[in-house]
């Protein structure tokens, strides 16, 4: 019950910082606080992030599954056949 009531709590501030984020960079961008402040939320509307797919992912999948057909194989108590 302790360790629920915790998540709790930190979700919660969480969200709380998120949501003052979100209405502060609302309020900049409406030029509230200046045109400095808003050419650089302006700045912040452009960023792009963008996604790499990392090699390694890749090579512990293939591994993972070589792995399983290995364990099926030696299971059986033969080697399966590949082919490809």
């Amino acid at each position: 019950m302790i360790l629920s009531a915790s998540l709790i709590k930190d979700y919660s501030a969480l969200l709380e910082i998120s949501e003052m984020d979100n209405l502060l960079f609302n309020v900049a961008d409406m030029d509230y606080v200046g045109s400095i402040m808003s050419c650089k939320a302006d700045g912040v509307k452009d960023l792009k992030f963008k996604e790499e797919k990392k090699k390694e992912t890749l090579e512990m999948a293939n591994i993972s599954s070589f792995a399983r057909y290995l364990k099926f194989s030696l299971e059986l108590g033969y080697m399966l056949p590949l082919g490809r």
